[in-house]
């Protein structure tokens, strides 16, 4: 089976393992003091969502919420969507 988790630190991460945890890597890595992620969810066994940042403001200069990010590989790598 393949897993996404999170984590967050010193940075942020999503953790992917594609043969039922036996060997893990690194998905995303956001080097961000540990914002961190939000609601992470799959719709389908390759789609999934997570909300990257905090769920109110990260401080940017519009004063809007987190990313989203998107998978398409069932977690093994995830990209920004632009909206």
């Amino acid at each position: 089976g393949q897993l996404v988790v999170s984590a967050a630190s010193g940075a942020s991460w999503l953790y992917y393992s594609g043969n039922g945890a036996a060997q893990w890597g690194s998905a995303y890595e956001a080097g961000d003091g540990g914002e961190g992620f939000n609601d992470l969810g799959f719709t389908t066994t390759s789609d999934g969502v997570v909300v990257y940042g905090p769920a109110l403001t990260d401080g940017n200069s519009e004063g809007r919420p987190g990313r989203l990010l998107l998978t398409g590989n069932g977690g093994a790598s995830w990209q920004a969507v632009s909206f």
